[in-house]
């Protein structure tokens, strides 16, 4: 806009002085006037939005305001004072602009902020990249030159028009380069990947992506500090780019990268990219040591449409890094299928859950002393008319990676208490259900009043309810689940640790836990069947815990030999398909009252 203005004002005025005998004096006054000031202020603005590229912080911006403002503004009222002072200008008798005393600070002010920028620039080199150092160059350059010009031919008012040009190309460039640059790495960014990969996928011809996941990488940043893992991102972005001569390189997000090449055989590039990211990278003096996950993709082998490329790079990296990290995968179209397959239990688990519809089964588990089924647990199941039945293993995952496990344990919840009013106005005899609780909603903050709110809702004894959770959430958050346990156990719900065994805790702090029972995992009962060492040690931490008052079930019981073992062992319960599968509420009823199932 200020550009623009300048040679607005700049014909404006130059018309005006031709014929200043036609117009009023005070008019030709403030266009010079105008004029002068607008040609001027471009190199300080080009100045100060350099500072602004080099420097996104606005402290840093203000500071070189502070410093350098003041030559621009004192030069600035000595024009505006021009008029009565005659300066840098002065309207003769004759009605012509000649020179004041101090004209030459027209070409010596904006000389200064060039040269300021040029200083600048040679100093800054390494924070920008190549490309855009020489576009930033070309303004104070071609400005010199035609300042020069314009100084040995004062008829020529080029000098504007000039800095114009340049300046509004400059500008388009960076902008540009700021919409599809990265900041840090000075490599493309996500939106240019968009754009390239979409393009690339009209022309229909093969290429292939290859992200490059930094493992770990948050470490590195909170061991050393941001600035060391900005120089390291820098490095290792400076790396890629230079790994092959054909290849784009994109930053797709904090510590992931891709390269985008027409090469289709590039094991041995992914192989040494490998190897040079697992050797020591000296960022400061520091020696780091960094891995990464890579995954390459064909297209359009695998893939056709954009959404579906940066879904299942995103999806492969991901299930990759949760099996193994430092790592190289090659995306296939299973790897496709597999994610469409979780989009779609992603969507029907959320409608589930929106329509409060999930599907809940119930196993009875045997009490060895009564020889009776006074407890039972509950299961939740998911069966989509597309996909057909969905493991709970599967669907539980997904929820808890998708942010739905907090809905999904509030809706098993409410039905199992619905449940509980179901058998209580039956007259079934029965002392509570027990319920698995993800280690991600024991993590709530709120999750004890959540929970006691939906029990008090429903109408239900919170003596009904007794909860199941992992040992290894035990171990993992110590001070915190004891928090919540103790929680819980003031509203009068109880708490079990399940799949006891399968985990590593410490047993002189798993025992000051306010837990009602132990559930001992299936595969320690399937051990103590084949050694004896492992049964002495099961029965000898079973009758521990009986001593201190704790309950203790063995799932997993499917024979009559593992209903022996466990009995030997020593149990207050026991669970598995040998005593019943789960079932319905009304198949449960049923199963209570010694009918047979069909």
């Amino acid at each position: 806009m200020t550009t623009i203005l300048s040679m607005i004002s700049i014909l404006i005025s130059v018309k005006l002085n031709m014929a200043m005998t036609k117009f009023p004096l005070l008019l030709v006054e403030f266009f010079n006037v105008l004029s002068r000031i607008s040609m001027t202020v471009i190199a300080p603005l080009f100045f100060y939005y350099t500072i602004t590229i080099i420097w996104s912080i606005k402290e840093v911006f203000f500071k070189w305001i502070r410093f350098t403002v003041w030559v621009y503004m004192l030069f600035a009222l000595m024009i505006m004072s021009s008029p009565f002072s005659g300066i840098i200008y002065t309207i003769s008798d004759d009605h012509t602009i000649e020179r004041g005393p101090l004209y030459n600070l027209m070409y010596a002010v904006p000389a200064f902020y060039i040269v300021l920028l040029l200083v600048l620039l040679f100093f800054t080199r390494h924070r920008l990249s190549r490309s855009l150092n020489l576009v930033i160059l070309s303004f104070p350059v071609l400005c010199l030159i035609f300042v020069t010009i314009e100084f040995i031919y004062p008829y020529l008012l080029i000098s504007s028009t000039a800095a114009t040009a340049s300046l509004v190309i400059t500008y388009l460039y960076i902008q540009n380069k700021k919409i599809l640059e990265d900041d840090l790495t000075g490599t493309m960014n996500r939106r240019a990947f968009a754009k390239v990969v979409s393009m690339r996928l009209e022309d229909r011809s093969p290429f292939k992506i290859i992200v490059v996941s930094l493992d770990e990488f948050r470490s590195i940043n909170n061991h050393y500090g941001e600035q060391i893992g900005d120089r390291l991102l820098q490095e290792v972005a400076h790396y890629l780019m230079n790994a092959q001569s054909n290849a784009q390189v994109f930053r797709l997000s904090g510590d992931e990268f891709a390269l985008l090449t027409t090469v289709t055989e590039q094991q041995q590039l992914i192989q040494a990219i490998s190897i040079r990211l697992s050797q020591q990278w000296i960022i400061g003096g520091i020696k780091l040591s960094i891995h990464a996950t890579i995954a390459e993709l064909n297209i359009p082998e695998v893939t056709d449409t954009l959404e579906d490329t940066v879904h299942v790079l995103e999806y492969s990296i991901r299930e990759e890094k949760l099996l193994h990290k430092n790592s190289a995968i090659t995306i296939n179209s299973g790897a496709l299928e597999r994610m469409h397959r979780k989009n779609k239990v992603y969507e029907y688990l959320k409608q589930t859950i929106e329509r409060r519809e999930l599907e809940i089964v119930y196993q009875p588990i045997y009490h060895v002393e009564t020889d009776s089924y006074p407890v039972f647990e509950a299961l939740a199941r998911l069966t989509s008319p597309e996909l057909g039945p969905i493991s709970p293993l599967e669907f539980i995952a997904i929820a808890e990676e998708k942010g739905l496990i907090n809905q999904l344990g509030e809706v098993l919840l409410e039905q199992v208490c619905r449940t509980i009013r179901k058998l209580e106005s039956n007259g079934t005899p029965f002392q509570h259900i027990n319920i698995n609780f993800s280690p991600i909603q024991m993590m709530n903050d709120n999750i004890v009043s959540e929970v006691e709110h939906v029990i008090r809702r429903e109408q239900v004894d919170p003596a009904r309810i007794h909860l199941e959770i992992t040992e290894s959430v035990v171990i993992d958050n110590f001070d915190k689940i004891n928090n919540i346990m103790n929680g819980f156990d003031r509203h009068g719900i109880h708490i079990s640790l399940d799949d006891y065994g399968t985990g590593y805790s410490n047993l002189s702090n798993i025992i000051h836990l306010p837990f009602k029972g132990i559930k001992i995992d299936k595969s320690l009962l399937y051990r103590a069947s084949e050694s004896q060492s492992t049964f002495v040690i099961i029965q000898a931490l079973s009758r521990s815990f009986q001593q201190i008052d704790k309950l203790i079930v063995i799932e997993g019981v499917e024979t009559e030999e593992h209903i022996k073992l466990a009995r030997a062992i020593g149990c207050d319960y026991l669970q598995g398909y040998y005593f019943a599968k789960p079932m319905t509420t009304e198949n449960l009823i049923v199963f209570l009252e010694g009918k047979s199932l069909s």
